[in-house]
């Protein structure tokens, strides 16, 4: 016996020592001599075998698997690779949920179908099924029923046939305990130390826990079963909750008759047992309510869904939420459908409602430009944020809800304190609002804005902040206009105690060097004349923008004598004068002018004036100077020894208050056909119109 058991397994075992002759005699029938796939047949044994103490049946069938003899005494079948075998003794025991979707799904089959390939998951879902059944058959109605639905009556005869086997073998071999491991697997354990972890002790095994992990999985759905028994009892308690109910047959088709459906929608009994109520459903929900019953049906799985259905008391279509289940017999075989039709138009119309207030809330917060934001204080200070408050942010849609510490990221280096610690101060005291102001940089294009955020602050029973509700307002502009507005009031100051100096020099000036009062008030009405001059090209000018040189002396000339053919100006337009300086130069040009008009070139006929302007670079640093040339010629100047004619407060006014305010370099000399003068001054950084850099 024991030559011909090594003759058909390949390999020598100790299980059929001669006093099991039978059990040989039955291995050969339901095991070796069956027809099932011979890897499929060891893959069970091992998976079965994992639930035995004793070891002896899952190491030899291991070594079976890994090639160490014939896999079911076919020596064709190919033997698996160590981690595949690993795999499987590794596999967990599924809980009840795992093992209900697997037997509906095996239960789904319209037909028998083969078996499924080997080292498959649906296999591997197979020897679940099969072990739970191994493990507990008194309770295993329902997970035979889907096998035998699966893969037909012929193969679950078969898989039980040799379920039953093992069994048998198990029975032997944990009476049997001294039946020894065979030394081919006792070197493969000792050459693969995990193959040896896993078959030695309980982690290759099926243990205590993952046993009864399959038993409360059993018998959950054995309680299962016994519940939906019970379902029909349910149904009068139902009927007062819902608006109308019904039930159907195996295959969905309504059999009997549901007079609250008829009531509720206005059928008659032909119509509903015909089309199952489709006619009363919205012509626009129809067809997916339709393939919504059908997909529950094929499943064999629950339905919830909603549509509109006719209500027949309105006149008009109603929102319905429809509920359907199965009820099975103890075997898990379907017997018909109970469906129920609860009215949930109020509830929709409300949802319809909210929705739009929430569109009109996005319209106004868009068109306003205000962002929302709501911050669960005791849930960890995450907030959801409006659209518009992402806009505002520079942010996208998957930064609806975020952080805290994602919001102080963006704060401003220089304000992420001072806002980090008002919003505190507001969530810690006793107020119920917070109002803040403070800049971010937004993610999207790295600009700095100004937000102005405001909110309520929900407090509990206990004055604990828990909820803060409001919306940000980007107040940039605002913010940038009053940071102009200061500036211009610092500059019109400035300005102002300048012109101020400016008009009390030029009154002592000419007080001194005025004759009578009369003198003095057209001398001195005259300077204020080019003052306002200057003033009003410095009123024109932007925050920003400068005097340019060539504009100045021409609005003086202009003033004065007008711009005739005796008058020539040559120099570059656009060289920019500094604020400082405006008020000083002109009054200098204006005293030349004076003198021009009174005593030089713009009071005779013949005389000719040539003002000429250069813009260059000086110093080390090349900063920018104005170079001007004023020079009179063909003028007829006093006789020698004659005394000169004026006061002398425009040459004083060059050589010595240009010099001493602004810093420039100047010469006032009167030859034989006119004055020539020369002033040179720093002007502003800003290049003339179209230079380019010295």
């Amino acid at each position: 016996m024991r030559d011909e058991v090594a003759r058909r397994l390949g390999a020598p075992s100790n299980l059929y020592a001669s006093e099991a002759s039978g059990l040989w005699a039955y291995a050969q029938a339901a095991w070796l001599d069956n027809p099932l796939p011979a890897l499929l047949k060891e893959r069970l044994i091992v998976h079965l075998s994992r639930s035995c103490p004793a070891r002896y049946c899952l190491v030899r069938h291991v070594g079976f698997l890994l090639g160490e003899g014939l896999l079911a005494g076919d020596a064709t079948a190919t033997a698996l690779d160590l981690p595949e075998v690993l795999r499987l003794l590794r596999r967990p025991a599924p809980d009840a949920d795992t093992l209900d979707e697997i037997v509906a799904r095996l239960a789904q089959e319209p037909e028998a179908r083969a078996l499924p390939p080997s080292g498959s998951e649906a296999e591997a879902e197979l020897l679940d099924v099969l072990a739970a059944m191994f493990l507990a058959p008194s309770r295993s109605a329902r997970l035979g029923a889907a096998v035998r639905q699966a893969y037909g009556a012929q193969r679950f005869d078969q898989l039980t046939q040799l379920m039953a086997f093992v069994r048998a073998a198990h029975h032997w071999t944990e009476l049997h305990a001294g039946i020894d491991i065979e030394p081919d697997m006792l070197a493969r354990m000792s050459a693969h130390p995990e193959l040896e972890a896993l078959l030695r002790d309980s982690r290759g095994a099926i243990d205590a826990a993952e046993n009864m992990q399959l038993r409360q999985a059993l018998h959950e759905l054995e309680r299962a079963g016994g519940a939906v028994q019970e379902t029909e009892a349910a149904v009068g308690l139902v009927a007062g909750i819902a608006q109308a109910t019904w039930e159907a047959n195996s295959a969905g088709r309504p059999v009997s008759d549901s007079p609250s459906w008829r009531a509720y929608t206005g059928q008659s009994r032909e119509e509903w047992l015909a089309s199952g109520g489709l006619g009363a459903i919205h012509p626009d929900d129809r067809e997916q309510a339709d393939q919504a019953w059908r997909e529950a049906v094929a499943r064999g799985s629950g339905m919830n869904a909603e549509f509109r259905l006719w209500h027949a008391a309105s006149r008009s279509y109603r929102w319905t939420n429809v509920r359907a289940a199965p009820v099975r017999l103890e075997d898990g075989q379907i017997t018909k459908w109970l469906g129920m039709n609860l009215d949930i138009h109020e509830r929709r119309e409300a949802e319809t409602r909210l929705r739009e207030r929430e569109a009109d809330l996005a319209r106004v917060q868009r068109i306003g430009e205000v962002g929302g934001v709501d911050i669960d204080v005791a849930g960890g200070m995450r907030s959801s944020r409006s659209p518009e408050y992402l806009r505002l942010h520079g942010l996208t849609e998957k930064n609806r809800e975020e952080t805290h510490d994602q919001w102080v990221a963006r704060l401003h280096p220089d304000d992420r304190d001072r806002a980090q610690r008002i919003l505190m101060q507001a969530l810690a005291g006793p107020g119920n609002s917070y109002d803040s102001e403070y800049r971010i940089v937004r993610p999207s294009d790295g600009k700095v804005r100004w937000i102005h955020a405001r909110a309520d602050v929900e407090r509990d029973a206990q004055g604990r902040a828990v909820r803060l509700v409001g919306a940000h307002l980007d107040v940039t502009e605002r913010r940038e206009f009053e940071d102009r507005q200061r500036v211009l009031v610092a500059e019109l100051q400035h300005r102002t105690r300048n012109l101020l100096g400016v008009v009390r020099a030029m009154a002592d000036k000419t007080v001194r060097s005025s004759v009578s009062l009369k003198d003095f008030r057209h001398r001195f009405s005259d300077r204020l004349d080019a003052l306002g001059r200057v003033q009003g090209l410095l009123s024109r000018l932007n925050e920003h923008d400068r005097v340019a040189f060539d504009e100045l002396i021409r609005t003086e000339l202009s003033a004065m004598a007008g711009l005739t053919s005796r008058v020539v100006l040559e120099g570059p337009a656009g060289v920019r004068l500094r604020s400082s300086t405006v008020q000083m130069l002109a009054m200098g040009l204006h005293e030349l002018a004076t003198n021009a008009v009174k005593y030089g070139a713009l009071g005779q006929p013949a005389a000719r004036l040539v003002i000429r302007w250069t813009f260059e670079a000086e110093g080390e640093q090349g900063k920018p100077w104005l170079h001007i040339d004023w020079r009179e010629s063909r003028v007829v100047m006093p006789a020698p020894g004659e005394a000169p004619r004026g006061t002398g407060q425009g040459r004083e006014l060059v050589e010595r208050a240009l010099p001493y305010q602004l810093n420039a370099r100047t010469s006032f000399v009167l030859g034989e056909d006119g004055l020539h003068c020369r002033i040179s001054l720093p002007v502003s950084e800003t290049l003339p119109d179209g230079a380019e850099a010295p």
